[in-house]
């Protein structure tokens, strides 16, 4: 299988690209704005946000285009027929397939509560580049919202709050409500403050608790326990591990868009 990463030379481009020659794949690097003749079997647009438009409107093949898929919805619908995969890693970390997988467990899903806390400065050199064209309910919070509608279904209603403190400049701190499958609340609380990384999820039902609890970073531990199981998952990950589990998917798998999911969720990140 031919593919070709357009913006291969950034920081997530390179790592698809890293990923797709380690796992013996045939791979070709663009860099932005080069335009070489090419005819792969799948395209991986790692290019900055605005310009994720302007390659895929014109590419017939499968896609792999990171988040936002588009600058705005009006765009990502004239996308729509195309088979396109919109970056929703954090669906392939190792503790998350895990706990879709025993759900049932705890019985009628009652609530959700998600966490993501950690200093923005220490997860990025170039934050503040970075952060001109994002913040931090279309950075992190996409990744959680799509994480409820992964777990629990369709969402149904939202809302979200955000704070700006002085010592990053930008909205560093969100609340995001969202209800799944009509009954299902779940609340995300996001922040970039805290010096150590930390993020997890508990799943409340009607038989028992799920709680995910991850810690740390290059690598973290994920932990993972269930009230009526006991531990399901306590593991050190490497954030490649979620990043290869879902390059794996995309080139093995008889894979459908996820791209009505991802125009959902850009409805309440922005």
């Amino acid at each position: 299988m031919k593919n070709l990463v357009i913006g291969y030379k950034g920081s997530i481009g390179s790592r698809h690209y890293r990923l797709l020659r380690e796992a013996g794949e045939e791979v070709v690097g663009w860099d932005v704005g080069e335009h070489p003749e090419c005819k792969p079997d799948m395209t991986w647009i790692c290019t900055p946000n605005s310009s994720h438009y302007l390659y895929a409107k014109d590419i017939d093949g499968k896609m792999f285009i990171e988040k936002p898929v588009t600058d705005n919805l009006s765009q990502a619908e004239l996308l729509r027929g195309k088979q396109i995969w919109v970056a929703c890693n954090y669906r392939f970390h190792p503790a998350i397939q895990v706990l879709k997988e025993n759900l049932s467990k705890v019985g009628k899903v009652l609530y959700c509560r998600m966490h993501f806390s950690h200093y923005l400065p220490f997860q990025r050199e170039n934050w503040k580049e970075y952060m001109k064209d994002t913040n931090i309910v279309m950075d992190v919070g996409w990744h959680f919202v799509d994480l409820a509608q992964f777990l629990f279904g369709k969402i149904c209603q939202s809302t979200h709050i955000g704070a700006t403190r002085e010592l990053n400049g930008i909205m560093d701190m969100a609340q995001i409500g969202v209800f799944c499958n009509h009954d299902i609340p779940v609340m995300i609380l996001l922040d970039y403050l805290r010096r150590d990384k930390s993020w997890g999820i508990e799943v409340i039902g009607t038989e028992g608790t799920i709680e995910l609890r991850c810690a740390g970073k290059h690598p973290e531990f994920a932990w993972l326990f269930c009230t009526t199981k006991g531990v399901l998952f306590a593991e050190y990950t490497g954030i490649d591990d979620m990043y290869r589990n879902q390059l794996n998917y995309l080139l093995k798998e008889d894979w459908k868009s996820n791209l009505d999911e991802v125009m959902e969720v850009m409805k309440i990140c922005g």
